[in-house]
């Protein structure tokens, strides 16, 4: 996700969505009076999680507008940190409350839309310089998350998916001694097994490792026909819940599943 602080004009706002590539020009719904000069180049800070631990594409991507359409345009956007996303939550609300020694709130910044509530007011209201016609380009279920009370405060950039890599040099060693097959890949329940069997034939080394058991939780729930939050909170109380619960938790407490901190491709 991503938002820009209530300092950020609209034309400016334009810029950075440029700066994304969400749109090729200025919308026809964004102000107009604005006036920027490529002589007096307006600098905007960002903050944001893409690329923590490698070179970032992402300030790929703002190298360019700077040296080309920031230029042309008259904005130069500076990255001022890059973080991981818990960290940059813990700044943005030292910042919003101004706590001691916290650093000045960045013009824009990435994050999740768990910021909204103690970020509600410094934030832009998007819906009022995007019409409906900007927001048709968004599927309504994708837009609806930067949603609080009717207004628009987030502005979603990025979705993603979990994907599983497998080794297959070690797989097929592994399958040819245990008769394990791709097909135990199937689901969650057949996933655990394996990593089981896994944790066994290797003399105590984990097989798989779940980037996020939330994700696990939130995707498993409604594949049993109960979603996972119910009335604003998870429903851990569900039989369907215990159950999935359980099929992670035998690997992670006796093996075979990663517990490790940080992301899966980390390890």
């Amino acid at each position: 996700m991503s938002v820009v602080t209530k300092k950020i004009s609209a034309s400016l706002y334009s810029i950075f969505m440029l700066l994304i590539c969400l749109v090729a020009a200025f919308s026809s719904g964004c102000g107009s009076k604005a006036s920027l000069d490529s002589a007096k180049p307006v600098t905007l800070t960002i903050w944001h999680v893409y690329g923590n631990q490698t070179n970032s594409p992402f300030n790929d991507t703002i190298e360019k507008f700077n040296a080309y359409e920031g230029k042309a345009r008259g904005v130069i956007v500076k990255v001022a940190s890059v973080s991981s996303s818990n960290v940059v939550d813990k700044a943005l609300f030292a910042s919003a409350k101004q706590e001691p020694g916290a650093v000045p709130l960045p013009d824009l910044f990435t994050a999740y839309p768990r910021v909204i509530p103690a970020m509600h007011d410094k934030l832009l209201h998007w819906d009022k310089y995007l019409n409906k016609e900007d927001l048709a380009v968004y599927q309504p279920e994708f837009l609806a998350e930067g949603y609080q009370d009717k207004e628009l405060l987030m502005l979603p950039v990025a979705k993603s998916t979990e994907l599983l890599f497998v080794n297959q040099t070690y797989f097929d060693r592994f399958a040819a001694a245990t008769g394990a097959s791709t097909d135990d890949f199937a689901d969650y329940d057949k996933l655990f097994a394996l990593c089981r069997k896994y944790y066994t034939w290797t003399g105590g080394k984990n097989m798989c490792q779940l980037d996020d058991f939330y994700n696990y939780y939130l995707t498993s729930m409604p594949s049993l026909g109960d979603p996972l939050i119910k009335d604003g909170k998870p429903d851990l109380a569900s039989s369907n819940f215990k159950r999935i619960f359980r099929a992670a938790a035998e690997p992670a407490i006796a093996g075979g599943l990663g517990i490790e901190k940080g992301y899966a491709a980390d390890a």
